[in-house]
């Protein structure tokens, strides 16, 4: 759709009103620089994303439209974006605080992808914003900030530990919907999360194929 712009991972961190982090090839993500008051996103205008955009919402609200539905995002609460979906914001608060991850299917392409799809990429479609205990919630921070650590490290490895970490990030994401969409067959011997985890990168994969043949 031409009325829509793309939303790169380059493009998105010059929309971010708040310091990040894109020193690593197809990742950004938030800094948390203790002199930034306010840290706002200021995506008034409909982009297709072009990566996969998670948003942690610290503090305050926002109004915020993810393929023309509005969802109103609040503290201790995470909206999952994967790729070609629209994105845009309606409103925010004024104390509307947030720390991000966006990254491409590249950056995760060494996961082992299974070929099957199912329900699962509808329901993350349907329900993209989560809403996550405060405890839950600040466990995913620590998770973001330890990626952030290793983005400042000299560590040689630091790549593989900050796709451990965003895995890890992505089980208790799966582990929700897991829990709040359960068929209720608590009786199968496969593991749900693995099962749902899989299906959910398969989806971001199914995206990624439709991305590079445009």
């Amino acid at each position: 759709n031409s009325n829509y712009k793309k939303a790169s991972l380059q493009n998105f961190a010059s929309q971010v009103n708040v310091a990040c982090i894109s020193n690593i090839d197809d990742l950004v993500v938030s800094y948390a620089d203790p002199n930034d008051k306010i840290k706002c996103v200021s995506f008034n205008f409909p982009y297709v994303m072009q990566g996969i955009l998670l948003i942690f919402c610290v503090k305050g609200e926002a109004m915020i439209n993810v393929n023309l539905r509005e969802y109103c995002v609040v503290q201790n609460s995470l909206l999952v974006i994967t790729p070609n979906n629209f994105f845009s914001i309606s409103s925010q608060s004024i104390d509307f605080k947030i720390e991000f991850l966006f990254y491409t299917f590249d950056f995760i392409s060494n996961i082992k992808l299974t070929k099957e799809f199912g329900e699962t990429g509808k329901i993350i479609e349907a329900a993209p914003l989560l809403f996550f205990e405060t405890k839950i919630f600040e466990d995913l921070l620590l998770t973001h900030k330890l990626i952030v650590n290793q983005c400042l490290s000299s560590n040689p490895y630091k790549e593989n530990a900050i796709k451990a970490f965003i895995q890890a990030i992505s089980f208790q994401i799966l582990q929700f919907y897991s829990k709040n969409h359960s068929n209720n067959q608590e009786s199968k011997k496969i593991n749900r999360s693995e099962v749902i985890f899989q299906k959910f990168i398969s989806l971001v994969f199914e995206h990624y194929k439709k991305e590079r043949s445009i």
